[in-house]
């Protein structure tokens, strides 16, 4: 699972740089992802690169959410396209997780609480 990890202030932004989440490799994203999640931490998952999600590649979301809230962080996941955005919407992944267009806005909707 290749990611590219920056921070921006606070902010750790984790972008999959993989086309696929699936059955695959929704475990290594899971493994490389939670270490990410430490206490009150503010992460977003840029998943531009991302062109296919399954149902465990939505199990990896869902696990990743569980765990950052484990640490009392906040997750936010940001640049879904095309059939990604249609799963993610189609499940609802949005009641779990906010979900935002740009990494910019989901920057800031950490400072809006």
């Amino acid at each position: 699972m290749f990611l590219n990890v920056e921070k921006h202030g606070g902010v750790v932004i984790v972008s999959l740089q993989e086309p696929c989440l699936d059955a695959t490799n929704y475990q290594d994203a899971i493994a490389n992802i939670t270490p990410m999640f430490r206490e009150n931490c503010k992460v977003i998952l840029d998943i531009t690169e991302v062109q296919y999600v399954d149902s465990t590649g939505l199990t990896a979301f869902t696990s990743c959410h569980n765990k950052c809230q484990d640490a009392n962080g906040r997750l936010r996941i940001c640049c879904a396209s095309g059939a990604v955005e249609e799963v993610l919407e189609l499940v609802h992944m949005d009641r779990l997780i906010p979900i935002f267009d740009t990494q910019q806005r989901a920057i800031h909707s950490f400072a809006e609480g």
